[in-house]
């Protein structure tokens, strides 16, 4: 079982996160301090790339940007909810009130970019976390 320390800095992880954003330095950050924290985590520049690696490697929690070219993360979260269902949705977006605009079931998280690591850990962390305890979808 995970465990999630106060401050949320230390987490003992199980489960997968798929980060995935268009902007390959706020991929390459994200991922970075989520490995960094014992997270298992993969990233991907673009959404096809992360259904393609779906498809063999199923995520606990996909942590992704609204816009992207090809698909938003809207789009990506149904896709990958198909292969899992139980998978945790956090969406990142610089447009917030446009992502609100789009309700979908199932998103857990929706954050605001320019995001805190610290926040966004244990965002991440809280995820995995209620995936362990059921099998609800937030």
């Amino acid at each position: 079982m995970n465990v999630v320390t106060k401050d949320a800095s230390e987490v003992s992880t199980d489960g997968v996160v798929f980060v995935v954003d268009d902007e390959p330095l706020v991929a390459d950050i994200v991922h970075f301090a989520l490995a960094k924290h014992g997270f298992k985590a993969y990233k991907f520049y673009d959404p096809l790339s992360a259904l393609a690696f779906a498809d063999t490697n199923i995520p606990s929690v996909l942590l992704s940007d609204f816009r992207m070219p090809v698909m938003n993360g809207l789009t990506l979260a149904g896709h990958i909810r198909e292969r899992n269902p139980e998978c945790k949705i956090v969406i990142m977006s610089g447009y917030v009130h446009e992502a609100s605009n789009h309700p979908q079931r199932g998103i857990c998280e929706l954050v605001s970019k320019p995001v805190s690591i610290s926040k966004l850990l244990a965002k991440v962390a809280n995820a995995l976390q209620s995936s362990m305890r059921s099998n609800s979808i937030c």
